[in-house]
């Protein structure tokens, strides 16, 4: 991860700052929350004096840590992503690279970021859980920090994480897993999205990256990068605790809820280690978002051998609420085919040209395709899916 800060701007706050809303605060004082730049508070107020990194998941820094570029990201990340097969196993080969430290997790720049949280958040620590047959599986889950070795983690029961646990407490009385934070940029996409269950999600995270991850473990806890900078060893028994509420990213804040207890029997960190911080439903959380949706939709719509030229999840839909997809085939078919995809989108554009998607609309003939928007199994509206194709042979003006 620290590769990312290397050509990044980087804003260096040296002022004093608690864990309490005070750097959530001065972010939304004196940025635009949507566009701005990678700012490192270097006097954070807690135990372990670490440095508190928000907004490094910049989407040119992301490509750039892929090898990639706009132009091929998405044709070159759907091959890569072909590489990734069930019957491959991510090797575990490098030393351990980190020291376990006395500190709790109080020690940590765990942040209040908005004034109806429940209380101090993790949101940008990777959970890594082993499946019966040795597979790792990665994900993003928030967990409220209860006491200084104590997390309360949401893990939504629609989530293959969920399905393993609830699998493995049937033989066993207790889990142990391990979240890390930092390391390669390509652990942190293949965390955040959504893969078949029986892919090793680190097998995934070093396909798109195309080179192998170097990983590491100590004792019977799950693997790690050993380019992480921070690693929490913990266990969880199936038992439930109060968490919530918590600001999402759309704004609003979850009702109270109930998360695994996930007890942290150890932390572990680098030598002089950064926290890298996600400020949920600001740039990075939603860059994470974007880039694995339309990489994914892209892939899928090739693989079906439909003429796709480029997919875009705008930001302003959340990265995930609404798509256009850019393409040669402007059919109903293909719009239909787009939808049944992606059952969390509401919104649907298929055209030939993002660029003037509005503008076209306005000129040419459309057609709309709509059905259920369902959450839970529960209807909570429509979705809605508009074809507008470009082709009409005009009188157009010369000037």
């Amino acid at each position: 991860m620290r590769n990312l800060l290397s050509e990044a701007r980087v804003e260096d706050i040296a002022d004093p700052m608690g864990v309490d809303l005070d750097i959530s605060r001065y972010l939304h004082q004196h940025y635009d929350l949507n566009d701005y730049p990678v700012v490192m508070f270097s006097n954070v107020a807690c135990g372990s004096r670490v440095p508190y990194v928000d907004n490094a998941f910049k989407r040119e820094a992301m490509l750039r840590g892929l090898g990639l570029t706009e132009a091929n990201v998405q044709p070159e990340f759907a091959r890569r992503a072909r590489g990734a097969h069930a019957d491959q196993r991510a090797p575990v080969q490098a030393p351990w690279a980190f020291r376990q430290r006395e500190w709790s997790l109080l020690d940590l720049p765990f942040l209040k970021y908005q004034p109806g949280d429940g209380g101090r958040y993790l949101t940008s620590f990777v959970f890594c859980i082993e499946d019966t047959a040795g597979r790792y599986n990665l994900g993003f889950y928030r967990g409220e920090i209860k006491d200084g070795r104590t997390i309360a983690i949401f893990i939504d029961p629609r989530t293959d994480a969920h399905a393993i646990i609830q699998e493995r407490l049937r033989e066993e009385r207790e889990i142990k897993v391990s979240l890390f934070n930092g390391g390669p940029i390509s652990a942190y996409i293949g965390a955040a999205s959504k893969i078949p269950a029986d892919v090793d999600s680190f097998v995934f995270s070093s396909a798109i990256a195309d080179e192998p991850i170097d990983l590491c473990r100590q004792g019977d806890y799950p693997a790690v990068p050993a380019a992480s900078e921070l690693v929490l060893q913990a266990s969880l028994s199936g038992r439930m605790i109060d968490e919530g509420p918590f600001c999402e990213f759309k704004g609003y804040y979850s009702e109270k809820t109930v998360g695994f207890e996930l007890t942290v029997n150890a932390i572990h960190a680098r030598d002089n280690p950064l926290f890298f911080g996600i400020f949920c439903g600001k740039e990075s959380g939603l860059n994470l978002m974007r880039l694995q949706n339309e990489t994914f939709m892209f892939g899928f719509l090739t693989s079906k051998g439909i003429p796709v030229r480029r997919v875009v999840y705008p930001t302003a839909y959340f990265g995930e609420f609404g798509v256009i997809v850019e393409c040669d085939s402007v059919t109903e078919d293909v719009l239909r085919l787009i939808m049944g995809y992606d059952l969390r989108s509401k919104l649907f554009f298929l055209v030939r040209n993002a660029e003037t998607l509005f503008a076209d609309l306005s000129t040419f003939a459309f057609e709309s395709v709509s059905d259920d928007y369902r959450k839970r199994g529960v209807r909570m509206g429509g979705r809605l899916g508009v074809l507008c194709d470009n082709a009409n042979d005009f009188d157009w003006k010369t000037f």
